[in-house]
């Protein structure tokens, strides 16, 4: 029963305002912190992370992909060094680590394309 459980909670409704022109790319599992299971979901503006253990349907972690400077690939230490865990560094400075990704290759591959792109702007367009 808990492994149908998990199956279930990749499709958990999440409350996300889309700004024009933004869309979902990828959705899958993550943790971060000890074992603080949730989703991940990038799209082309932004990415969340949603918590499982929290009630609410509101992201914990929201960045605009602007803001990011970077992402490596580290070796996570809740796993003992054994799988990957991704880095996300910020233009102020700090860095988000998240483990245990489902879909590690493509968060990371989506993170690095989007990072630093240029939105654009209604009315831009004939200035």
């Amino acid at each position: 029963m808990g492994a149908l459980k998990r199956f279930f909670k990749i499709d958990k409704e999440v409350d996300i305002n889309f700004n024009p022109g933004e869309f979902e790319i990828l959705r899958t599992k993550a943790e971060r912190a000890w074992w603080e299971s949730g989703l991940l979901l990038v799209t082309n503006h932004r990415f969340f992370w949603f918590s499982w253990n929290k009630s609410s349907q509101q992201p914990v972690i929201e960045i605009d992909l602007r803001g990011v400077l970077g992402c490596i690939e580290t070796k996570s230490w809740y796993y003992l060094l054994a799988r990957p865990a991704l880095k996300i560094l910020l233009t102020n400075g700090r860095s988000l680590e998240f483990h245990g990704i489902e879909d590690f290759g493509g968060v990371k591959m989506n993170v690095e394309r989007l990072m630093g792109q240029e939105r654009y702007t209604p009315g831009a367009l004939f200035k």
